[in-house]
């Protein structure tokens, strides 16, 4: 088992150098590339389409709440792939690297939206005090080895008493989540990261922790042990949280340069982010110009931004 992990940590090691290394010459010749692709154009005509039935001056007028928003999906898209290819090295140690990329990717979204949050929240409305292993302990409780959201976990007595409130951070209507085409994981990323934002509010109360953390496969443990796998997700929440955009996949931040765009200067509420996300996963789901992993990335940045919207919205209107 020891010989184990340090095979995982090597692999991680030379991934994350890997990831990290980029060269400016290379990234104009991509950028241009990526101009030129079906799927960018394709996103730009939905931007247009869309943009062009607002009325000037009459949407979104909470800038600090889309700055907010804008650093979670940014943190969840960045997370999600350094998570995923972390995750893989970590799984090829276990024989399955396939299953540690996806479990990965699922977990290096949730962390790096969840700690992006947490950095560019205002202080009064995200007052915990230990922020990034609190961010880490929860969700290490919160998510099971299939990637399902422990409900158990939640004192749902508690939600009760506060359902008015708190039940609006937590759930989108099911109407919208029909309308916004994604798939069952990645709005587990972005549930798990509403109720991640309430544990960090006080508004959720986490119960039978001990037992979330004894049923944990090796695989979860291995990758919630690697400081390199946190460190690494929750850098990626950090730049999200000022603004910073990896540049180490040009589609990547093409397609939310674009999705921030239209977020920004069409929605005014959550019904608008899920049919923009509607129309972005129809594109996303047709295009051949993407890996799988590419858009489980972007699936995961815009289940985010959903849910984020979500909280953000009932948050500030409290």
């Amino acid at each position: 088992m020891k010989i184990k992990g340090i095979g995982a940590c090597l692999f991680l090691t030379i991934a994350i150098m890997l990831i990290s290394c980029s060269n400016g010459d290379t990234y104009e010749i991509q950028s241009f590339k990526v101009e030129n692709t079906q799927v960018i154009t394709d996103l730009k005509n939905v931007n247009s389409e869309l943009l062009s039935t607002v009325p000037s001056g009459t949407r979104w007028t909470g800038k600090e709440k889309m700055q907010v928003v804008s650093a979670d999906i940014g943190g969840a898209w960045g997370g999600g792939r350094i998570g995923g290819r972390a995750g893989g090295s970590i799984g090829m140690a276990f024989g399955n690297p396939i299953t540690g990329a996806v479990f990965g990717a699922f977990l290096g979204g949730v962390i790096g939206g969840a700690y992006a949050s947490w950095l560019a929240a205002p202080a009064e409305m995200v007052d915990i005090a230990d922020n990034s292993q609190s961010i880490e302990g929860v969700c290490k409780i919160l998510i099971n080895d299939d990637m399902s959201i422990n409900e158990s976990a939640i004192n749902r007595s508690a939600l009760r008493a506060a359902e008015s409130t708190t039940t609006n951070k937590l759930d989108v209507e099911e109407e919208l989540i029909i309308e916004s085409k994604l798939d069952e994981n990645s709005l587990n990323i972005g549930k798990t990261h509403n109720i991640i934002l309430s544990v960090m509010d006080g508004s959720v109360i986490l119960q039978n922790e001990e037992q979330a953390l004894l049923d944990s496969s090796n695989l979860k443990e291995a990758l919630f042990n690697s400081e390199i796998f946190i460190d690494s997700c929750k850098a990626m929440g950090a730049d999200a949280s000022v603004g910073r955009l990896s540049t180490s996949d040009t589609i990547l931040s093409k397609v939310m340069e674009l999705f921030n765009q239209v977020l920004e200067e069409y929605a005014l509420k959550t019904d608008d982010v899920a049919f923009i996300i509607g129309n972005y996963v129809d594109v996303i789901e047709e295009s051949n110009e993407l890996t799988t992993e590419q858009k489980q990335c972007i699936k995961s940045g815009l289940a985010t931004a959903l849910y984020s919207f979500k909280y953000w919205e009932s948050t500030f209107e409290e």
